[in-house]
């Protein structure tokens, strides 16, 4: 069975979505680190004998036009894949290179592309399961807008550090041109690929107005309201308290849920010190 999601600047979408949903609930929404709201339907990645569930992938730096530098994809992918390997020890993602492949289904290869079929948002995810119990995941593919202002600010995943793309910044540097450009318009390309890499795991999006600050939310954006204007995706590089669980649903582990007082993920590293932040 394929699944496909598309994610565009100005909202998220969800297609196919048919199934039972996992519990959620808005009670400590919409602060990302108490709300606990996040989606899945049980297809996972069968994991192996020692309880890691191991995600091979490739990239294929190649963009048509030439505005974003090859490695800053590859960098940029892999500081995503860090970020929910940082909050469930039972994921393990796994670089194998880059590849010339476009990023399409079904060809059994898990791919992160500009190249592919063209979505008309700024990302398109699939992924493939079936097998055991008929919720085997087989693979996912990541097709970005090749067209997107993509832009990269490498920042520490620490207490509000991240929630928000722009704060304190109106300006960006564009890597096309290395231009400084309004924050307006532009997307932050690690943020998408966390999203976007939350439907690698199998997790839907996080829907309703008070999950608009989680990682896998379905609105705008975290601080713009609906219908709103600006772009704001620097939050979902830090996963909430709805998206960690949703994780902890699919693939479990030991480690205490983060604390709901309010001090997210500070609370939560002290509880599970083997958990590291990544700080790309």
């Amino acid at each position: 069975m394929l699944r496909r999601t598309a994610a565009s600047t100005c909202g998220l979408a969800l297609f196919a979505t048919l199934g039972l949903l996992a519990p959620a609930g808005a009670s400590g929404c919409p602060d990302p680190r108490t709300c606990p709201t996040y989606t899945a339907y049980g297809e996972h990645w069968w994991p192996d004998d020692d309880g890691i569930s191991r995600i091979n992938y490739y990239v294929n730096p190649y963009h048509p036009f030439g505005w974003v530098p090859p490695q800053m994809l590859i960098d940029a992918t892999r500081a995503a894949f860090d970020v929910w390997e940082a909050y469930n020890p039972n994921i393990k993602f796994i670089y194998r290179g880059t590849t010339d492949r476009p990023a399409i289904p079904n060809d059994g290869m898990n791919v992160i592309s500009f190249i592919g079929p063209t979505p008309g948002e700024s990302a398109i995810t699939w992924w493939r399961f079936g097998g055991r119990n008929n919720s085997e995941m087989f693979e996912a593919d990541t097709v970005l807008y090749p067209l997107g202002k993509w832009v990269w600010n490498p920042c520490e995943l620490r207490d509000d550090s991240c929630t928000s793309n722009f704060r304190g910044r109106e300006w960006q540097r564009e890597p096309r041109s290395g231009a400084m450009l309004p924050a307006l318009g532009v997307i932050d390309l690690v943020g998408f690929l966390v999203h976007e890499f939350g439907h690698w795991l199998a997790l839907y999006h996080a829907s309703g107005e008070d999950s608009r600050c989680l990682t896998m939310t379905d609105q705008i954006n975290c601080e713009t309201p609906p219908n709103g204007t600006g772009e704001d995706d620097r939050h979902m590089v830090t996963l909430g308290l709805g998206d960690v669980l949703g994780a902890k649903f699919l693939y479990p582990w030991t480690c205490p849920n983060p604390s709901p007082d309010g001090s997210y993920p500070a609370r939560y590293r002290l509880l599970c010190p083997s958990v590291q932040i990544f700080v790309p």
